[in-house]
């Protein structure tokens, strides 16, 4: 990812980030040693959500409050969620 791209690059360390108000990762779930990179490198906890092309975004963790590494959130307002078994559809 362009996070792990980041992390990883020479001299990243002395990269700042200053000017970013908010940087986000969707997709796919980050690893929590990336997470934690991160944040200790540019001083910025990732929001992680999850949305596509065609619907935009659909869940997300809290701007403010509590992150949940590896979680890609709860449903956003007026997003409604179920949890399916392909084979069922129950």
């Amino acid at each position: 990812t362009i996070h792990r791209r980041l992390v990883d690059a020479p001299g990243a360390g002395s990269v700042s980030l200053r000017h970013m108000r908010l940087i986000t990762s969707g997709s796919d779930r980050l690893p929590d040693d990336l997470f934690q990179q991160f944040e200790a490198m540019f001083g910025y906890r990732l929001l992680e959500r999850y949305g596509m092309s065609e619907t935009g975004m659909n869940l997300s963790n809290p701007l403010h409050g509590e992150r949940r590494v590896g979680s890609v959130g709860l449903p956003l307002p007026c997003v409604a969620v179920r949890i399916v078994d392909p084979e069922t559809e129950q």
